[in-house]
């Protein structure tokens, strides 16, 4: 049986990012990228990753936030993250 490690991440939701979002955005991947260098097999983020989010966007609503992740931000994940050896939850 082959071992897998874990690297298991919280997010403080009180500490909304004042950038913009891809800046969050890159800034999870940061996160992932350096748990897989450091030896993680699955990196698994809290479901509230995004939470409080939608806050930021120019218009405040989850409608925008919606939009802006699925146009801007899952590009992003999914080029950066995409690993044939690693996995990650984002949520």
């Amino acid at each position: 049986m082959t071992p897998v490690t874990l690297a298991l991440h919280t997010v403080d939701i009180g500490t909304l990012p004042t950038h913009d979002f891809i800046a969050y955005c890159d800034s999870l991947i940061t996160r992932v990228q350096h748990s897989w260098d450091a030896g993680a097999d699955v990196v698994v983020l809290p479901e509230y990753v995004w939470q409080g989010l939608e806050l930021l966007a120019p218009e405040p609503s989850l409608n925008s936030f919606a939009k802006w992740f699925w146009r801007e931000c899952w590009p992003r994940l999914r080029e950066a993250l995409s690993h044939p050896q690693k996995t990650v939850v984002l949520g």
